[in-house]
């Protein structure tokens, strides 16, 4: 059973060093009412953040991030401009939320961990930007304000060789314990 075990590990530990690394970099939104002691205000913010979310992965907002990259000086958004189109872009983005902490948190993956961290960046400054824009058209007291809360970091999302490794040592000492029950099955039968 042991036997097994180790194997499937290895066997797992081999197939995550043949897979591609990709990197996943997150920028962190916040909202926040214009009055934050109102509690209709702070309930609407979490009413709409699913719309927000909704809204970030729109090709709309792509496109909004390919002009931006494309007039950034920088390499890595030069590069992006050159070969990311808005439908790649938006493959890119995942949007979650914490509704607790009134955040939305824009994430982008690539092969490229810097590339990951620009467009993820890209994204949420659009997504700020546009919020900024349409609170003009609001009241000041009914605005909800977004602003980044946090540069993007970014770390490895897969593969996760401690995970395949752990679960190929499972998998192998479950069947390495199943085939010792059957062998002393047989051994008792006979």
């Amino acid at each position: 059973a042991a036997l097994l075990a180790v194997l499937f590990a290895a066997a797992a530990y081999g197939y995550a060093l043949t897979r591609t690394p990709v990197y996943e970099a997150v920028t962190p939104v916040k909202l926040q009412p214009a009055r934050p002691a109102d509690l209709g205000q702070t309930q609407a913010i979490k009413e709409v953040m699913r719309s927000f979310q909704q809204d970030i992965k729109t090709f709309d907002m792509a496109e909004t991030v390919r002009v931006r990259l494309c007039g950034d000086p920088g390499e890595v958004a030069s590069r992006l401009c050159a070969t990311r189109d808005a439908g790649a872009l938006r493959d890119m983005i995942e949007v979650g939320a914490d509704a607790n902490v009134f955040e939305i948190q824009v994430k982008a993956r690539a092969v490229d961990p810097s590339e990951a961290v620009k467009v993820s960046e890209q994204t949420a400054d659009a997504f700020v930007d546009q919020r900024s824009k349409a609170g003009l058209q609001q009241d000041l007291s009914d605005r909800i304000l977004a602003e980044v809360r946090d540069a993007p970091q970014p770390a490895l999302y897969s593969p996760r060789k401690k995970l395949l490794v752990g679960a190929g040592g499972a998998i192998g000492g479950l069947l390495g314990a199943l085939l010792v029950l059957f062998l002393e099955y047989l051994v008792r039968a006979v």
